[in-house]
């Protein structure tokens, strides 16, 4: 994980996420920027099964949507936390 302290704005990010997949980037409330590599292969199949627990549990009880780590959000106090978004 590289944390950078450099403001880059909503349309930066997405730009550097789009010229680079292979990395994960996230911008936390302070403007830092976070970047960490993919899953390995025993962190992804971990992951896929956790999900598919979770969207079961959550389908079945109708409690909402589950999403995955790849899912970018932009919350209430300006974090980011992307992968790619595609509108």
């Amino acid at each position: 994980m590289v944390q950078l302290t450099e403001n880059i704005t909503d349309a930066e990010l997405l730009q550097m996420s789009l010229k680079n997949p292979e990395l994960r980037f996230e911008r936390n409330a302070d403007g830092t920027l976070v970047t960490m590599p993919p899953l390995g292969r025993i962190s992804g199949n971990r992951e896929a099964k956790v999900i598919t627990y979770l969207l079961n549990w959550v389908e079945k009880q109708d409690l909402g949507e589950v999403f995955s780590s790849g899912t970018g959000f932009k919350l209430a106090n300006s974090a980011v936390f992307l992968k790619i978004i595609l509108s």
